[in-house]
């Protein structure tokens, strides 16, 4: 700090607001101090010329007492303002903080009432949490109660619906018997009661001759078991008072005697049917045998013959293919006869052009094709003229190189073709090795008459060269 400067403490302001200021009044101060230099520096450059040197040392000096002075002047006003500033804000802050005060002081006493009110809520909460308990409590006891009542209701009804269900079978089992005896009774005796049998339990069984004896086997335990049974029932089952079990029962055999003779009669039944089902069943064995053979001779005889028609399916298609490639051949004979002059030349005229394109210009052009030609004719004097400059050593070596290359090119398609007859013939070996061996019964199938073979071969190649030895005659120049 310079001397005669004054050092003031603002109180009550924060570090930054006065930091700030600081560097506002020294950048006034600095503008200030250079404002008043200038033109006072302006004024002492003439009067140096004037005066002498001491002089002017004189006058430099208390020009700048003069300026120190008015500095500090400057920095007073500046402090003073900076002062009665930093007091009205004090004041300010100072009526905030009773504001601030006097608000918490009203938010201590309402947070006091508040918390009062939650002291009631929260112990009116745990009363009617325990009344809950309590009832919970009551509830779980019924519950509990509920559960057991319902667990012995539900045995009982397992234990009703289990009687239900033996009564039912006993029911069936008294219906079944009454249905036996009442077929058992004559038939004229049954269109006089009238009545007819109840319903008889649907047997899941298809009636057989072998079934038959042990059906009648059943029928005689049955009726020993109704003789005993029927007594029975009377005195365990109790009186229905309901229409439904007041039914009168009305029985052919009155007397036990008459089903101990019928009991006899259809013993002896049961003896001679037993001879004859046994006969019968040998009989059956003998002609599910006979049928098996049968089929079994049926089942070679249709494949034999599902051989026969594949292999007659498959001569005609082969010679339906032949007769479509000899239609085809004649019709590309009497084409080539009565082909027009037109098509001829139309196609004649696209491989000129193909030629001009790859020889001479590959750009599309309006020429026609005579024209073509000529430009093509001259490019071939013109290629066979430099062919001719060119040294024969030269010319040997080009024309051993495409030698070479022709060479080559006939290896490789010598190759693939051994190949591709290699994996053909190994396709055929996997074939039949992996196949079903197609054996051809019955006697071989010989034409009626030996087919005469073509005299005039008819030829589908096309007499027009092709690109490659095209290329080959246009830039070899191998002297025939």
């Amino acid at each position: 700090m310079e001397k005669g400067t004054i050092q003031v403490k603002v109180p009550g302001s924060n570090s930054r607001s006065t930091e700030r200021r600081k560097k506002e009044l020294r950048t006034l101060l600095a503008m200030c101090v250079e404002d008043e230099t200038e033109p006072k520096n302006n004024l002492a450059l003439p009067k140096q010329k004037q005066d002498s040197p001491d002089q002017n040392m004189s006058l430099m000096k208390e020009e700048m007492k003069r300026d120190r002075q008015c500095d500090i002047e400057r920095k007073r006003a500046q402090l003073e303002a900076s002062l009665m500033k930093s007091r009205k804000e004090i004041k300010k802050l100072k009526k905030t903080i009773i504001t601030k005060t006097a608000h918490m002081k009203q938010l201590e006493q309402s947070l006091g009432i508040e918390n009062k009110i939650s002291e009631q809520c929260l112990r009116r909460i745990e009363k009617k949490a325990e009344d809950a308990r309590t009832l919970f409590e009551k509830e779980n006891q019924k519950r509990k109660e509920a559960n057991s009542t319902t667990a012995k209701l539900t045995e009982d009804i397992g234990t009703l619906k289990s009687e239900l269900a033996k009564i039912e079978d006993i029911l069936n089992k008294y219906k079944r018997y009454k249905n036996i005896l009442f077929k058992l009774s004559p038939p004229e005796w049954q269109q006089g009661s009238g009545s007819s049998p109840g319903p008889v339990v649907p047997s899941s069984r298809e009636p057989t001759l072998s079934s038959a004896r042990d059906d009648t086997l059943c029928k005689t335990h049955i009726i020993n078991l109704s003789f005993f049974g029927i007594a029975g029932s009377q005195n365990s089952q109790p009186d229905c008072n309901s229409s439904k079990c007041e039914e009168k029962l009305e029985l052919y055999f009155s007397d036990p005697q008459q089903l101990l003779d019928l009991m006899a009669e259809l013993t002896e039944q049961n003896l001679c049917l037993i001879p004859h089902s046994t006969r019968v069943d040998e009989t059956l064995q003998e002609l599910k045998q006979t049928i098996d053979a049968t089929w079994k001779k049926m089942k070679k005889d249709d494949e034999r013959l599902t051989l026969q028609v594949n292999d007659m399916e498959e001569r005609i298609r082969n010679e339906m293919e032949r007769a479509t490639l000899l239609k085809k051949k004649v019709q590309l004979h009497d084409s080539l006869k009565t082909q027009d002059q037109d098509i001829l030349l139309d196609a004649l005229g696209a491989k000129v052009t193909e030629v001009h394109c790859r020889c001479v210009d590959s750009r599309l052009t309006n020429l026609s094709t005579l024209e073509k030609l000529s430009s093509v004719e001259y490019r071939m004097t013109v290629v066979l003229e430099l062919i001719e400059n060119i040294p024969e050593e030269e010319l040997e070596t080009l024309r051993m190189i495409k030698d070479n290359e022709r060479k080559s090119r006939q290896r490789e398609e010598q190759l693939r073709l051994e190949m591709e007859r290699k994996i053909e013939m190994m396709k055929k070996c996997f074939k039949k090795s992996h196949g079903e061996s197609k054996k051809i019964t019955g006697r071989r199938l010989m034409p009626r008459c030996i087919p005469l073979g073509q005299k005039v071969k008819v030829s589908d190649e096309d007499n027009v060269p092709n690109e490659e030895e095209l290329h080959a005659f246009l830039f070899t120049a191998e002297d025939s």
